[in-house]
């Protein structure tokens, strides 16, 4: 419903603690399994690490598709490579710094 522990434990009247440990084995072991298994994720990030230019998640969703004929969403791919630290990148932008910026830095 949206309520906290301390208003469902009081409506049915039993400790908070005891609602807290149910919510905390909930956590544990009461949600869906994960589309994609770790042995998915070991395809995902080398294949990224391994042709940076052309990581797009699309094409991960394509080759996982096409080798181990796995469908897995784009957006889920996505949150695989930040979990294991690999995020895009943007290339610095701004006007060049002529040479006696250079200098003046120093």
């Amino acid at each position: 419903d949206g309520h906290g522990r301390r208003y469902e434990s009081r409506s049915l009247e039993i400790p908070r603690t005891t609602v807290q440990d149910a919510w905390n084995r909930y956590l544990e072991t009461g949600r869906r399994k994960k589309a994609a298994i770790a042995v998915d994720d070991r395809f995902i990030v080398p294949n990224t690490l391994r042709d940076r230019s052309s990581a797009a998640a699309v094409q991960l969703q394509h080759r996982l598709l096409t080798v181990r004929g796995i469908e897995i969403s784009e957006r889920t791919i996505r949150r695989r490579l930040v979990e294991s630290g690999l995020t895009s990148r943007k290339p610095a932008t701004g006007a060049q710094l002529l040479p006696r910026h250079r200098r003046a830095r120093l």
